[in-house]
């Protein structure tokens, strides 16, 4: 557990240093007069962008914490399909989606705003590791009594990793990443069919 506890807080510093580093140095910029209009304004909204990074992880912390103590999670009908179709028309306006969901209706048991967290968060790393010009993959298929879901590039590391994964795992399923650890490589999901 000690040994789970240092990963976490050596995750955390390293998810925390980036969005801080941003805000300090553009803070710095505006505050000594080197930034005027457009630039000024690109450097307010940066900050502001980080520090909403910075809200994510604080919100991320609250779930993997009472997910790790074993808080109980609804069990109420979940359509993992209208989950990906959600998550997946929010990203549209950043990237090319290739979406084949051919499992309709896949019904799930659980947490569906917790699952929807999940997938918000492999699909949004899908989308900053997959490389430009090229689509963000995914794909929803039956597998005996559970669904498959693949999404084919993602970050292998951090919070919101840990948090997804973590998430899955208290829904009777669990990610499967194919690659090396701190590599991106294609992830596959799978989540126990409803009863």
């Amino acid at each position: 557990m000690k040994r789970l506890d240092d990963d976490l807080a050596a995750m955390l510093a390293h998810d925390i240093r980036g969005p801080l580093t941003s805000i300090a140095g553009f803070a710095e910029l505006l505050e000594e007069g080197y930034l005027e209009g457009a630039e000024a304004t690109d450097a307010a909204r940066t900050i502001r962008l980080n520090a909403q990074r910075l809200a994510e992880l604080a919100s991320d912390m609250v779930v993997l914490s009472r997910l790790r103590t074993g808080e109980k999670i609804a069990t109420e009908p979940v359509d993992l399909t209208d989950l990906l179709r959600s998550a997946i028309e929010g990203l549209e306006t950043k990237r090319e989606i290739a979406a084949d969901l051919a499992a309709e209706h896949a019904q799930i048991s659980g947490d569906a705003d917790l699952l929807r967290s999940a997938i918000g968060h492999l699909l949004a790393s899908a989308v900053r590791f997959t490389p430009s010009g090229e689509p963000v993959r995914i794909e929803l298929r039956a597998d005996g009594d559970s669904y498959r879901f693949a999404v084919h590039s993602v970050a292998g590391k951090g919070i919101a990793l840990l948090v997804a994964t973590t998430i899955l795992q208290r829904h009777g399923g669990r990610i499967e990443l194919d690659a090396a650890p701190d590599r991106v490589g294609p992830f596959t999901v799978l989540l126990p069919a409803a009863e």
